[in-house]
């Protein structure tokens, strides 16, 4: 519902799980009641939690009209009343300029905007100690969210990052415990990623291609400059990006530059097909269907995508860099 979503977390286990689902205005919060061990378990982590009870005044201050200012508001009734979509965009585009002015939202709002930030802190640190104390299934699925959310401060602010932490707890709690779990492997492959830095060598796979042909990276690229670039089909800024390259590549690509894509797809290589036609990118990529191959958490990412420029020794030069700074480190190096 406008662009956002509420999710609700349970785990697939044997036995029955009733939804309690809401729409976005209302002020009650959805969530799962189930006699299943683990979801009982994760029903009681959740019970305690700081954040839910901030939503619901979030969502209550919106239902009375008191979260944004009243032009917000009058602005926002037009958009949910208009069924043309053109007038519809136009109104959200006069809501998005008075955002840019001001933050549009009453004082009550902000403060309770801080209040929420405040507490995200807070309700980490509880979940990382039932993540300590009880080193249950639960845990390690907690423990997976968390340190996902984490990689995304850790990857565009490092000196914010708590990884060690969490490697601490993998190696101690967890690693041996469920050593026969995916989410082991797929844990280890990411915090081995995160290492990645550079000047660093890259990490070498093999991966098919749309037709099932295998492919090792190293041969790939060998003796070249190369921008290995992870990218899914569904993901519009990845897409943006590798269309931003084209003119790079066509430049540099009889100099020692060379592209490799590599697209994560769930269950079906039909989308990717469609968007290779669609943007036509003259170089060769490959695809990680379902996650299977891993390439994703060798690099330590959990989003749509990443970049990594390498050197022609193996060596990476630079880590998402944006278009125009692979084009000046082309020219640099290659000349």
């Amino acid at each position: 519902m406008n662009n956002g979503f509420y999710p609700v977390d349970f785990i697939s286990e044997k036995g029955k799980i009733h939804f309690k689902l809401y729409n976005g205005d209302a002020v009650e919060t959805s969530g799962i009641q189930s006699d299943s061990p683990l979801n009982k378990e994760l029903q009681h982590v959740k019970e305690g939690s700081i954040m839910d009870p901030l939503f619901s005044k979030r969502r209550q201050l919106m239902q009375d009209k008191q979260y944004y200012l009243s032009e917000i508001h009058a602005l926002k009734d037009r958009v949910d009343q208009e069924s043309d979509e053109s007038i519809r965009e136009q109104l959200m585009e006069d809501g998005r300029a008075y955002f840019e002015k001001g933050d549009g939202m009453t004082e009550q709002a902000r403060s309770l905007e801080k209040e929420i930030n405040e507490s995200f802190q807070k309700e980490k640190e509880r979940n990382i100690a039932y993540i300590r104390t009880y080193p249950t299934l639960v845990g390690l699925c907690l423990y997976k969210y968390w340190l996902f959310r984490e990689i995304g401060i850790f990857k565009s602010q490092p000196s914010l990052s708590n990884i060690p932490m969490f490697e601490e707890i993998f190696e101690n709690l967890y690693k041996e415990q469920y050593a026969s779990h995916p989410y082991i492997k797929e844990i280890g492959n990411n915090l081995a990623g995160l290492q990645l830095k550079k000047g660093d060598p890259f990490v070498d796979f093999v991966a098919p291609d749309v037709e099932g042909n295998s492919h090792r990276l190293s041969d790939l690229i060998q003796g070249k400059y190369a921008l290995l670039d992870l990218w899914s089909s569904w993901c519009s800024p990845c897409r943006a990006y590798s269309k931003l390259i084209i003119p790079t590549y066509e430049t540099y690509k009889d100099k020692g530059f060379t592209v490799v894509g590599v697209a994560r797809e769930a269950n079906s290589t039909g989308p990717l097909e469609k968007a290779l036609q669609q943007d036509q990118y003259p170089w060769i990529n490959l695809v990680d269907l379902n996650g299977q191959v891993g390439v994703w958490e060798m690099y330590g990412e959990t989003g749509a995508g990443g970049r990594f420029l390498i050197d022609p020794e193996g060596k990476i030069l630079a880590l998402d860099p944006l278009p125009e700074q692979v084009e000046k480190l082309l020219k640099e190096h290659i000349q």
